[in-house]
């Protein structure tokens, strides 16, 4: 069985200036040196605004000198003193460290426990095995450990991003078709857009023995380098919808981002002079700069939006988030009277626009037009049927896909090199057939 390690500590605001207080207090009160006691409390779950119930309790088991003194303010929980042992007894039996490289991972232990809901035992075992494997330590291995599988025969999945509704559709299309494949296990990273995450992340999963591996890279070239080493070991790759500075492994799977491109161009540019608009006005709002679906959704869609007499085109960049493009569209407004058309690179985006115009009182100055064509009820097939978007285009989720050339692959069956897979324009008339089919239960 795997076992994610994968929580967000939150502490900020008066909770945090409260417990900052607080801690003087009882560091004062257990006579602990000041990174011992910071090292617990800072190890507290993001109830820190709840502090007050908690206090005496905590100053008591503090003056105990409990290693980790609590877990889990929200409620006021102390943690065992015991079941905190096993945990440490995990780190210090699965690395063999003493003296100061030992406090360091008991440190990066608390780290993890404070903001997990595992068992001390399990966040033991994980920062062990991260730090045998990789050699991490510090704040490196507290972030990969949060990412952490325990080890298993498996296929192992990395996403570049699980923030971004593309990668979930990418995730749920692979967990649907790999239930046709009962001897597959999946396992999933987040590399959180982060290259440097990213790459630990393939790095450990070379190391842990997977057979084979499927990348959507966060950007071609920081992570060519280490796709090539796990290629280069064996392990069979396949490249999943944005590709790498080079070929380096078995099979690319993914869609066609400059058709896309110019599918989404040529409906604005029909739109406009079907309209008969005069010097139209577009905002063209650009994914993460770097990426080849940005540059291709980009060149693909001016060459037929550049055509039109007299277009204006302001180009912004939301890095494919939709709270990122709400913020930018707002200043947009601001500063221009007319927008005919919004262009966005992927359909949050388009939608972050539409919020900030609907805020605005204009949204139905102009057309807003997206990419992906994702189903389940935030998707842009739902927001075509609702009537936020004009239009968006399917871009295959290719993991479903990606499964089933994965198992070949593993039987030694031949595959191609590549498969790209076509897109499809969603309007009014054919939202909910594709609604339909997109939408995975």
């Amino acid at each position: 069985m795997s076992v994610l390690v994968n929580i967000l500590t939150t502490y900020s605001g008066a909770g945090a200036k409260k417990a900052m207080r607080d801690m003087a207090v009882m560091q004062k009160q257990a006579g602990l040196a000041g990174d011992a006691t910071a090292a617990g409390l800072l190890a507290a779950s993001a109830g820190m605004a709840r502090f007050g119930t908690a206090t005496a309790a905590i100053g008591a088991t503090l003056s105990k000198r409990v290693t980790l003194p609590l877990i889990g303010l929200g409620a006021g929980a102390v943690a065992s003193a015991a079941a905190v042992d096993k945990g440490l007894n995990r780190v210090r039996a699965g690395t063999g460290a003493t003296g100061r490289e030992l406090e360091g991972l008991e440190a990066s232990f608390r780290a993890v426990a404070g903001t997990s809901g595992r068992s001390f035992e399990e966040i033991g075992a994980a920062i062990a095995d991260v730090n045998t494997r990789l050699g991490l330590t510090g704040k490196p291995l507290e972030s990969v450990t949060k990412q952490f599988l325990t080890l298993s025969r498996v296929t192992g999945i990395e996403t570049s991003t699980l923030l971004t509704q593309v990668s979930k559709a990418m995730n749920d299309a692979a967990v649907a078709e790999a239930r046709n494949y009962p001897d597959i296990e999946l396992r999933f990273q987040d590399a959180e857009q982060k290259n440097d995450l990213q790459v630990n992340q393939v790095r450990l999963l070379v190391r842990q023995g997977i057979d084979l591996l499927i990348i959507s890279p966060n950007e071609a070239a920081p992570l060519t380098n280490v796709v090539r080493q796990a290629h280069e070991a064996g392990i069979k790759v396949i490249c999943l919808e944005r590709d790498l500075a080079a070929p380096v492994y078995d099979l690319f799977v993914g869609a066609d981002n400059v058709e896309i491109g110019e599918m989404a161009g040529q409906y604005v540019k029909e739109y406009l002079e079907s309209k008969g608009i005069e010097n139209p006005v577009v905002v063209e709002m650009k994914g993460l700069l770097g990426t080849k679906p940005q540059e291709e959704r980009h060149d693909g869609a001016r060459k037929y939006i550049d055509t039109v007499p007299g277009v204006k085109v302001i180009e912004d960049v939301a890095s494919w988030l939709q709270s990122e493009a709400k913020k930018r569209m707002e200043t947009l407004i601001q500063a221009n009277p007319k927008i005919d058309a919004v262009y966005a690179h992927n359909d949050p985006m388009a939608v972050g626009c539409y919020l900030a115009a609907r805020e605005a009182g204009r949204e139905g100055e102009m057309i807003f037009v997206g990419v992906d064509g994702l189903g389940g009820q935030a998707g842009g097939i739902k927001k075509v049927m609702d009537g936020v978007l004009q239009c968006t285009f399917v871009y295959p989720p290719c993991a479903a896909e990606a499964i089933d050339y994965a198992v070949a692959m593993l039987k030694g069956e031949d595959v191609p090199e590549r498969v790209i897979l076509k897109p499809t324009k969603i309007t009014k008339e054919n939202a909910e057939e594709w609604y339909a089919k997109a939408t995975v239960e």
